[in-house]
Formats: C-alpha cells, sequence, structure tokens
C-alpha cells in the first residue's frame, strides 16, 4: 500500500467525514514504543512500523485490484440497517466472529447506537461498493484502552478491505488521545491475526476454552495489543 504520498483531496468533505478530516488531518505521527519482553525476548512487532491512513480515500473511491472501486468512511445512524445485513451473513459462517446466529437485530441496533452513535467515545467506519457496506471496524474508547472490532463480506475479503478500515481505527484512535488498542481473534483465523501484525500489534495473551460457542464447543482465543503512547498523564 502507497501511504505516505497523497495529499489531503482539496475537494468539500461529505457531511459524515467533515469532523473526521479535522480530527485526523491534525494527528501526530505514532508509532508504537519499544518495550522489553523478558517472558518472550523478541521485539520483533514492537519494530514494526505502523501503517499510515491514505489521506485520499475519506473522500474519493480507491481502486481495487479487481477493478471495482471502494469508499471507506465514517459510518453514520441510517447506515445501521446495512451493518446488520453484513453482521448476519458474517455470522451465518459461524467462524470468524463471536456474534452467532440468528442475530437479535433490535438489540445490535440499540448496542450500535449506544456504542457508536450517541457520544464521542465510539466510532464506526464502513467500506461501501456501489452503496452497499461490504466491510465494518468499530473502536470504543474506555479510558483511552480502545476496543477494536472488524468483519468483511465473504466475497469481498483479500482485497485491501480490512487494511483501510484498520487504517482509520488506528488514526481516530490516535487522534482522540487513546494509549493502547485491543482485540480478540479465534487462534484459526490466521488471515486476521496477519493483518492486525502487519499494522504493529502483539500476540500478548492466549485465553485456552474460553468462549462457549451455541453448539456446545468451546473455543480458545487470542488477545492482541497496540500501544501507541506509553507516556503517563500527570494526576492533577
Amino acid at each position: 500500500l502507497k501511504v505516505d504520498k497523497h495529499r489531503w483531496n482539496k475537494g468539500p468533505p461529505t457531511e459524515a467525514l467533515e469532523g473526521d478530516l479535522e480530527e485526523i488531518a491534525s494527528v501526530r505521527k505514532v508509532r508504537p514504543s519499544v518495550r522489553s519482553d523478558s517472558g518472550r525476548g523478541n521485539h520483533e512487532a514492537a519494530n514494526r512500523p505502523v501503517m499510515r491512513l491514505v489521506p485520499n480515500c475519506f473522500n474519493e473511491p480507491v481502486e481495487l485490484p479487481n477493478g471495482g472501486s471502494v469508499r471507506v468512511r465514517r459510518a453514520l445512524e441510517n447506515d445501521i440497517p446495512g451493518l446488520l445485513d453484513l453482521l448476519e451473513a458474517v455470522a451465518a459462517e459461524g467462524r470468524w466472529i463471536a456474534t452467532e446466529a440468528p442475530v437479535d437485530r433490535e438489540d445490535r441496533a440499540a448496542r450500535m447506537k449506544k456504542s457508536y452513535f450517541s457520544g464521542p467515545a465510539g466510532r464506526m467506519f464502513i467500506a461501501e461498493i456501489a452503496g452497499r457496506i461490504v466491510g465494518s471496524a468499530g473502536v470504543d474508547n474506555d479510558r483511552g484502552l480502545a476496543n477494536v472490532g472488524m468483519i468483511v463480506d465473504r466475497g469481498h475479503r483479500g482485497m485491501g478491505i480490512g487494511s483501510r478500515l484498520l487504517q482509520f481505527c488506528i488514526e481516530w484512535a490516535t487522534s482522540i488521545g487513546a494509549h493502547k488498542m485491543i482485540l480478540q481473534v479465534w487462534p484459526h483465523n490466521e488471515p486476521a491475526i496477519r493483518l492486525y501484525e502487519k499494522f504493529g500489534f502483539e500476540r500478548e495473551g492466549y485465553r485456552r476454552a474460553h468462549y462457549r460457542r451455541n453448539n456446545g464447543e468451546i473455543w480458545d482465543v487470542v488477545e492482541m495489543g497496540l500501544v501507541l503512547s506509553d507516556q503517563s498523564e500527570p494526576s492533577i
């Protein structure tokens, strides 16, 4: 990905993106600090540079390897029906996310509104092709600890959509002063783990027999984190 040779598009931002442009245009470029880890003695992940945002994808479609184009933007409350359609489709696969079918749309809509559309602590980004939502990534910030979750439609994986969504999440979390991003991923979801590691996330924990599925199986989970800043703030 070419992430450092673009300028901000000079056209007017859309209503959904105006605030994000202001937030992220002022972000300082921060890379995770290298922290000692006597348990592993391996700093390769900490030394891996964080991929930076492609500014033009705020208000211009980005070309995909298959010749199509995708637009990544901040989600609005009226995108919730499309977000639920995507969630239902991925949940029905029964393999990639914690949510399982059937999805309680009313309950999930209420949770989305509370987490991402009712205050400054959360933000949802979507990837859309021809007006259809094919990917989403949400960030929920709690005192500087930003929890991220992401899904991409089955027919649109491997096209770089997840990378662009994650770029937006990292930039937004940095812009609001979050000191760390965290997530959980199934051990068998190797493509997602490789993606997160590409952006500097490290494997911080492995919880065995942690989540019980609807079929009775109990799955392990990998915990990953990306340190954005390790500078403590002085007490008042």
